[in-house]
């Protein structure tokens, strides 16, 4: 998680590059255009967890709902213990609940956001791969062009993305 969102800051700082032109474009349009594919797929990955976190506290305030129709105190205690222990971290509470529904909900949840998470990993890091392989073919371009220093920066800048990772 951290890697993700070093990654997001660098990307979203801007790379302030001038204005070099590589085969009639612009570098600043290239990185650009890259960056906004790259930050287009963060958001998409970042939204199905955020989906998944509204839609696990809307299944707690329906259980806690019919915990207190069916006069189940338990269940209705448990609920609200977990609503509030999961809006403060955004996380279940350590351990599955002994209250069976309860512990449905919180296993449901945990296997779907481990199951995002790894997806997003994997997304970043394939799009990460892409990122660099386009980063080093800007560079190879200036490369061949002469143009030492605006080649340094983009190498730079697949450096900074690498070390993020």
């Amino acid at each position: 998680m951290k890697f993700l969102y070093n990654f997001v800051a660098v990307a979203m700082l801007g790379l302030g590059y001038g204005s070099v032109a590589v085969a009639g474009e612009d570098l600043n349009s290239q990185i650009k255009a890259l960056r906004g594919g790259f930050e287009e797929m963060v958001k998409g990955t970042l939204r199905r967890e955020t989906e998944l976190v509204a839609r696990y506290d809307e299944e707690l305030e329906k259980l806690g709902k019919e915990a207190l129709k069916g006069g189940n105190l338990d269940l209705a205690q448990a609920v609200r213990t977990e609503r509030e222990r999961f809006r403060s971290r955004e996380e279940p509470g350590e351990g599955l609940s002994e209250i069976p529904e309860l512990a449905r909900l919180q296993k449901i949840y945990a296997e779907s956001c481990q199951r995002i998470r790894r997806e997003r990993a994997d997304a970043v890091a394939d799009l990460v791969k892409g990122y660099r392989a386009e980063l080093w073919e800007i560079q190879a371009a200036l490369t061949r062009k002469g143009d030492l220093d605006a080649a340094l920066v983009v190498k730079t800048e697949s450096d900074r993305v690498a070390a993020a990772g």
